[in-house]
């Protein structure tokens, strides 16, 4: 079988014009006084060579409309997994085109910038909680420049750029208020009895946070250890060495059950020697032994937001609450 790059070698081998083949691919053969008997000998070798007119090619012409495109972290993959395959199951029951783009570098998001004004996209969904307050402002300013698009941030941090007077006509979003969620934390784990609440830095804290800690009388321990949760696990080890009634508490299940495993490497015992209080409520968490005690996410919430902007409806911003999600990580203490 051969495969033709472009219309004009494809056309070639039938010893037709282009501009012939053109419009019998784009079924306007009739209208162009072209044969049937040339139409059909044209989709017959089109079927044959399972050739296509470049979709990119149509696209710069301006003959492609899309009508929607989702951007994504690969990171957040895992966490918004459902979500993600829930919105491409109800494009293709609508049998809407859309596209896939990754959120990378700055680089990559300029190219992805084009492509969207290129395909003629009508709306974006953007997995928003990856991205620092930096690359939010430089999306806002982007956005002002393409007022034809409807834009959407899921997941947005309410906290971090993309203020509330920027939700307009065009712009909407849902997401939640990270302090305010680990605020909610503070106060359940300090119900709990535990008197200590060691965390990894950075994380959702300010002014206000330090002191919801100090009247619910529990200590906040910040412990920055990069990106390495094994030089986290050896100073809590550290820690408890002098320390009690401590709660440890990681944004992220996955994360929180890697630490179980090299807090047990330690002879560590979770619950017995620390609780462990987790953020995210995925899946996952409620099958691990112990279950893990987390915050859980609304995602379902989030999602029905995101479905209604696909279908139509645009302009403001919609906060969740996350909740408490009960497990074995976290026990009362006497």
């Amino acid at each position: 079988m051969r495969n033709f790059t472009t219309m004009e070698e494809f056309a070639a081998e039938l010893g037709l014009s282009r501009s012939t083949v053109s419009y019998v691919l784009n079924g306007q053969w009739k209208s162009r006084h072209i044969s049937e008997k040339t139409a059909a000998k044209v989709i017959t070798y089109a079927r044959e060579v399972n050739f296509t007119p470049s979709l990119f090619g149509r696209a710069l012409k301006g003959k492609i409309y899309t009508d929607a495109a989702i951007l994504i972290p690969p990171m957040m993959y895992e966490h918004h997994r459902n979500t993600f395959f829930s919105l491409l199951t109800q494009l293709e029951q609508q049998k809407l085109s859309y596209l896939v783009l990754p959120l990378h570098s700055m680089e990559n998001n300029r190219l992805t910038i084009r492509q969207l004004q290129t395909f003629r996209v009508s709306k974006v969904i953007i997995f928003a909680a990856t991205l620092s307050p930096d690359e939010l402002y430089w999306w806002e300013e982007n956005i002002r420049n393409m007022p034809e698009i409807n834009w959407f941030f899921y997941d947005h941090r309410l906290e971090h750029g993309l203020n509330r007077d920027f939700f307009s006509a065009n712009v909407s979003a849902v997401g939640f208020d990270r302090v305010a969620a680990f605020k909610m934390l503070i106060r359940h784990t300090a119900s709990k009895g535990y008197r200590r609440l060691c965390y990894r830095a950075p994380f959702y804290t300010d002014e206000e946070t330090v002191t919801v800690a100090r009247k619910e009388n529990i200590e906040l321990i910040s412990v920055v250890s990069g990106d390495s949760l094994e030089k986290f696990a050896g100073h809590v080890q550290n820690i408890l060495t002098v320390q009690s009634d401590m709660a440890l508490c990681i944004p992220d299940d996955l994360q929180s059950i890697r630490l179980l495993k090299l807090l047990r490497e330690r002879n560590l015992n979770i619950p017995g020697d620390a609780g462990i209080i987790s953020w995210d409520g995925l899946a996952v968490s409620n099958y691990f032994s112990p279950v893990l005690e987390t915050l859980e996410i609304p995602h379902d919430e989030m999602y029905h937001a995101a479905d209604k902007f696909l279908n139509g409806s645009n302009g403001g911003f919609m906060e969740v609450t996350p909740k408490i999600r009960p497990g074995e990580t976290l026990p009362p203490q006497c």
